[in-house]
């Protein structure tokens, strides 16, 4: 089969749509599909490459400066006399595609692909979906994101945040059900975006589909112990991890303020990996709490190093209330690590009370502090629930999204047929 896999994030943008995205890509070309991804450039210019054996088209693109790329380093802020100052641009901004619809359609023509699956409503997205309605292309379309995903780190929307939210999500949900066949990570979107009594209207078919992670990348063994030198983590205390990015709509101002009461009762250290938005302001908290010492920041880790500092944690926590599937805690999962998160529908579907982690109430800094202590003073009970992890990330294996969304091409193709017919 010939798959066009159309995304305004893709690789090396680190984040959970372009490594899902791309773990996609990999996954079909190992069961000997042909794939076609068509993501923005990273540098500004169109570009065709190989690239993990599929073929990557790199669209025009330029720079959105209110948002960073993901890809390159975020400097610290700068100071005025000694005060930090906030950094509303950035230099090296996310690269979004303008008009891209010729070259998409270029690269189309050239491909003829069996079916599209999108997996963003922006401008790669939407010229995916207007090519697939003037040629007989099935498109399945994947959403990814809550509003907050969007627009928790735009400074210039928060005085208009809520109807700003409320635009996105329609807004996503149009781009949805224009599909030929729509998928969603957790029915816990697929409530959000599309309640009950919308579906009952609804003419295409709809599933709940978790994302999947390449769980050859990921295991339970003890980490390299050069990882604990190379940046700089005490090797001799319990380590407290989240990896994913620094930014404002992951609330790690909450895990933050947690830890610092988990240094009150237990020995511990906060490892931080990745790099965001939010993290010359999470630099600032660390400060002010007297807790530099007991945390490491990073930035942005990919490649073997981020394997094995995925193996050095003892517990993966996260307070964020606004994942729809969290990749990174799946990865945490696949290598070993109990869990500590809060009690949201999407983190409900990974985290099993006293079977893999806890679930914590929602910006509960108490209670949290409390289930990482229980986790990180209690070695048979972090080695049951860390078996409880390794388990649970069993059932999220990239080849069963690979194997799912093959016979959902196959459905799609059907369904475009017979929409077409009428």
């Amino acid at each position: 089969m010939k798959i066009a896999i159309a995304s305004d994030l893709y690789w090396p943008a680190v984040n959970g749509v372009s490594t899902f995205c791309r773990s996609l890509a990999e996954g079909f070309i190992k069961e000997g599909h042909e794939v076609l991804v068509l993501a923005p450039s990273q540098t500004g210019s169109f570009s065709v490459d190989k690239e993990d054996g599929c073929t990557v088209v790199r669209l025009d693109s330029i720079r959105f400066p209110f948002h960073p790329n993901q890809v390159d380093p975020i400097p610290d802020s700068r100071r005025l006399f000694r005060i930090p100052v906030p950094r509303f641009i950035y230099r090296n901004g996310l690269r979004v595609c303008v008009s891209p619809y010729r070259k998409v359609k270029d690269a189309l023509d050239g491909f003829c692909p069996d079916v599209i699956h999108s997996h963003t409503p922006l401008k790669v997205g939407a010229s995916a979906y207007r090519y697939s309605k003037l040629h007989p292309v099935p498109l399945v379309y994947t959403t990814h994101t809550f509003p907050d995903n969007t627009t928790g780190n735009l400074w210039f929307i928060r005085p208009i945040k809520k109807p700003t939210d409320f635009l996105v999500k329609s807004y996503c949900t149009r781009a949805l059900l224009r599909s030929d066949y729509a998928t969603l990570p957790t029915t816990a979107v697929m409530d959000a975006l599309i309640p009950a009594y919308m579906r009952k209207n609804i003419r295409i078919p709809i599933e709940a589909l978790a994302n999947g992670i390449n769980l050859s990348r990921f295991s339970a063994r003890s980490a390299d112990p050069a990882i604990f030198g190379k940046y700089g983590i005490p090797a001799d205390v319990a380590i407290v991890s989240y990896i994913g990015r620094l930014d404002k709509e992951k609330s790690l101002d909450i895990l933050v303020e947690s830890f610092a009461k988990v240094l009150k009762t237990a020995p511990a250290h906060l490892l931080l990996v990745g790099d965001g938005a939010d993290k010359a302001d999470l630099k600032g908290q660390v400060g002010k709490l007297g807790i530099s010492g007991s945390v490491t920041f990073t930035g942005k880790v990919v490649g073997d190093d981020l394997q094995e500092l995925f193996r050095a944690g003892t517990v993966f926590c996260t307070a964020s209330v606004t994942e729809v599937q969290s990749i990174a805690m799946l990865e945490a999962m696949a290598s070993g690590q109990p869990t500590v998160v809060v009690d949201v529908p999407s983190m409900r579907a990974l985290c099993e009370n006293d079977v893999n982690g806890y679930l914590c109430e929602v910006a509960n800094t108490g209670q949290i502090a409390e289930k990482l202590v229980k986790v990180i003073s209690d070695p048979m009970l972090r080695a049951r629930l860390s078996e409880g992890s390794v388990r649970k990330a069993s059932e999220f294996d990239i080849k069963y999204s690979v194997a799912r969304f093959v016979r959902i091409y196959e459905k799609a193709i059907t369904v475009s047929r017979e929409r077409r017919s009428e």
